[in-house]
């Protein structure tokens, strides 16, 4: 006979299952964290992904910058180490450097039980993947440029030589390397040791900001007063270093002046070489129509003021600064080159043969002929911008992580 136990079962509730996203803690680490796209990258993922539960922490390991005051304005936890690398001219200065590096790299890891260690840019690649060899930690590396060597003028130089054997060592070595885009991918597959299991594209991705009202607009124009003198207003984004081309913008630009007397040319931006872009201008004879503004942090209420958006670049991992332009309805005229090709769709601006500032110069006097061309353009640019919605990478990125922790 079937008899019901005397024995009354207490029913404890099931433990709390931390929330995995919550739980998943990833460090990204960056030589500096000055104005540029690797580091503003890592501003928009750190949020998307403090946004999506993880806790994403910021380590510098020489010093800090404007990038760092944005992070912890949005408040994501940012550590600098402060110790700039000296030459390897000077072994024993390097090896110093090197080794608090490790150490204070090491000790944040352990500290805040980083799972993750996810490395931006030169240096930072080899020395994540040390650490990472050591506490056990999986490490992946984004490359953010077709140029996987470091921006030395001579490739032979002793750096780019030294650069070429730790690839050898690093790469082989990381659970995964993360390609900005197909160009990136494909010279990550030519160096030695690589596995094609280890390289993922993720495309680098921008925040796609709601349309401002027209009050909005109207207030930015005031607060930009100096800058909306006249017009047409172009604007060209990037470091001024040799391969964001604006001598050729500044080439184009004695072209277009001929014909629109009143065009006004914004450099955002700053760099090596300003000074010599604005001498270029003097010689030019088109200062007047030029403003250099330096590093800025207003770029996105610019995008919305300017009419067109113009680049010179030479080469990119993604042009996320062209990208951005077309996120705030802004036609772009650039080179077609590897990393703008799959980002300036037709329809949504001009491409032109790579180097041809006579062709640039014509694009640009075409679209600013052309105000309803421009609108039609912009507005098929900013559904195009959503491909790069930095949501889409937080969560292609977590995916990685999840993959290398299990």
């Amino acid at each position: 006979m079937f008899r019901l136990s005397q024995t009354r079962e207490v029913y404890s509730p099931p433990a709390k299952v931390p929330n995995p996203r919550k739980s998943l803690r990833v460090l990204h680490l960056v030589p500096t964290l000055n104005l540029g796209g690797a580091e503003m990258y890592i501003h928009r993922l750190s949020c998307a992904q403090q946004r999506q539960g993880m806790e994403p922490y910021v380590c510098a390991m020489q010093r800090g910058g404007p990038v760092e005051d944005l992070l912890k304005r949005d408040g994501i936890p940012v550590h600098v180490l402060g110790v700039e690398r000296r030459s390897i001219k000077k072994p024993h200065q390097a090896i110093s450097d090197i080794r608090s590096w490790y150490r204070g790299v090491r000790k944040l890891v352990q500290d805040h039980n980083i799972q993750v260690v996810q490395a931006h840019l030169d240096d930072a690649d080899w020395l994540a993947v040390w650490v990472g060899s050591k506490t056990n930690i999986p490490v992946c590396i984004t490359f953010h440029d077709t140029k996987l060597l470091p921006q030395d003028r001579d490739s032979q130089s002793g750096r780019a030589g030294l650069r070429r054997r730790l690839q050898r060592w690093v790469f082989p070595k990381a659970g995964a390397l993360l390609a900005v885009g197909p160009e990136v991918r494909d010279l990550l597959l030519q160096i030695p040791g690589v596995q094609a299991d280890q390289v993922r594209v993720i495309p680098s991705s921008i925040v796609v900001p709601e349309r401002p009202s027209p009050e909005q607009l109207e207030g930015w124009r005031k607060s930009h007063a100096d800058l909306m003198e006249a017009g047409p207003h172009l604007l060209c984004v990037g470091r001024m270093v040799a391969e964001k081309g604006q001598e050729l913008v500044l080439e184009a630009m004695t072209e277009v002046i001929p014909r629109f007397p009143e065009a006004r040319l914004w450099f955002a931006g700053d760099g090596p070489l300003r000074p010599q872009w604005e001498a270029l201008a003097e010689k030019l004879g088109i200062s007047g129509n030029v403003r250099f503004l330096g590093h800025r942090l207003d770029v996105p209420e610019l995008l919305w003021l300017a009419d067109l958006f113009v680049t010179g670049t030479r080469r990119e991992g993604v042009g996320l600064a062209a990208a951005e332009a077309l996120a705030a309805c802004l036609p772009v005229v650039a080179f077609a080159v590897d990393g703008l090709n799959h980002v300036v769709e037709p329809g949504t601006g001009i491409l032109v043969p790579d180097g041809k500032a006579q062709a640039m110069a014509e694009a640009i006097c075409a679209l600013l002929a052309d105000p309803e061309r421009r609108r039609r353009m912009g507005e098929q640019g900013r559904k195009s911008a959503f491909r790069f919605d930095v949501g889409r990478s937080s969560e292609l990125t977590e995916k990685v992580y999840r993959s290398l922790i299990s």
